[in-house]
């Protein structure tokens, strides 16, 4: 049942409807940004930003950091591809594992590369469970992913190489990326008093030959720029502390990655709605959403 202030809303809503879809939404100026901040936002440090002057954002302002990775990474180092034929015939290497690095070798084997290998830091799980991952556990046993199964299907064999990680990157006389060095790791007690255990490097290496590096690491959490544009505190995973998805910064509020850390793109969508009610329950007293 919809109180009397609810209905009230919703009479509005509907009232304005047809006015409102009529209107074509204005963004707003870079002046009229900062003076929202500047209003509105406690820490917002003004000299922590700088005016976008390449690409469609041209004339905006984001963080110092970042206008300065579009400055310097602003166009194609080769010709422009044509995409109604994407064939990059190269040599791909894959560092990390899980749902990303899977669909990183996916995507390179459907636009055309001529080989792909994954490293993989950790060990080569079982194809069973062991007596220490009994059921209801989470099977912690081998998977072998679409991605991985198509590159068995094409190269017929599985990309993946296990206990590896880069020590050193080879470029090439137009500083392109043309090899790597790959050493092996192993399990060592690295903590005598606590048991504690590290994949360490075994001297044993060897070199590949790759044209693109895709680095699949999982996210570590928030960049501490962004922390800092914004003011809000961060938690000691390094995700953005929040309490019912709402930071230390008024009306500044935060979800998914941010918030929880590295997971899946379902828990995003749904942290997004719970976020987005959030923020109307903030504004309006009471939500529908």
């Amino acid at each position: 049942m919809y109180t009397p202030e609810m209905l009230e809303s919703i009479r509005k809503v509907e009232a304005t409807r047809a006015a409102r879809m009529g209107v074509e939404p204005r963004r707003m100026t870079a002046e009229e940004k900062d003076e929202l901040l500047r209003a509105f936002h406690p820490d917002y440090r003004p000299e922590g930003f700088k005016e976008i002057k390449v690409g469609p954002n041209k004339g905006q302002k984001a963080p110092v950091e970042l206008t300065n990775l579009l400055h310097a990474n602003s166009r194609l180092l080769s010709g422009a591809p044509d995409l109604n034929k994407i064939d990059y015939d190269v040599d791909v290497l894959v560092i990390g594992g899980g749902d990303t690095g899977n669909d990183c070798v996916g995507t390179a084997i459907r636009q055309g590369c001529e080989s792909v290998m994954q490293l993989e830091m950790m060990p080569c799980p079982p194809t069973e469970r062991t007596a220490a991952n009994a059921w209801p556990e989470w099977p912690k046993v081998l998977k072998t992913d679409y991605g991985q199964q198509e590159a068995i299907a094409v190269f017929g064999s599985d990309p993946r190489i296990y206990q590896t990680t880069v020590k050193e990157f080879y470029k090439d006389e137009a500083g392109q990326v043309c090899g790597a060095l790959i050493a092996k790791l192993e399990s060592k007690v690295v903590d005598e008093a606590t048991g504690r255990r590290a994949m360490v490097p075994t001297g044993e290496e060897f070199a590949i030959e790759c044209d693109l590096v895709l680095i699949a690491a999982g996210f570590t959490g928030c960049q501490p720029y962004v922390a800092e544009a914004f003011g809000v505190d961060l938690t000691k995973r390094g995700t953005v502390a929040d309490t019912k998805y709402a930071t230390n910064v008024p009306h500044v509020f935060t979800c998914g990655d941010m918030r929880r850390g590295q997971s899946l793109v379902v828990w995003a969508l749904r942290e997004g709605r719970d976020a987005a009610a959030e923020v109307d329950k903030s504004l309006m007293g009471y939500t529908n959403l």
